[in-house]
């Protein structure tokens, strides 16, 4: 196994994560708009949503609690694919643009689920704390 492209590997995978996570504090604004009408507290999730992409992405990027940073990352992911392009899918003005969207971050929950299943586990004992 060549440990340095899975080092690599891990590292460009989470790269992008945490930077969209600064990118959801920076312009906030202007990204309500891509939370569904029918969420209420379109900026609150933008926020939620920047967390668990900062967090997320650092996890993996610093192999520290790596796991759980795939397994937010996934969740993320399937949950951008379900609220935000599946019903893209249904509109034919934004077909083309949301099946594009809908497969890129159906791969990346995939990958995150693959990074978070072959990561160990985190089990912390007291004396760790």
């Amino acid at each position: 196994m060549d440990t340095r492209a899975i080092t690599l590997g891990r590292i460009l995978f989470g790269i992008p994560f945490a930077l969209f996570g600064l990118l959801h504090f920076m312009n906030a604004g202007d990204m309500t708009g891509v939370v569904p009408a029918w969420i209420p507290g379109g900026i609150f999730w933008v926020y939620v949503t920047g967390i668990g992409l900062l967090t997320g992405g650092v996890s993996i990027v610093i192999n520290q609690y790596t796991r759980t940073g795939g397994y937010i990352i996934a969740t993320l992911m399937i949950i951008f694919v379900l609220t935000v392009h599946l019903p893209g899918l249904f509109n034919e003005q934004t077909m083309q643009m949301a099946m594009t969207s809908f497969l890129k971050d159906l791969a990346l929950g995939g990958g995150a689920l693959v990074l978070a299943g072959l990561s160990p586990d985190e089990t912390v004992s007291g004396s760790e704390i």
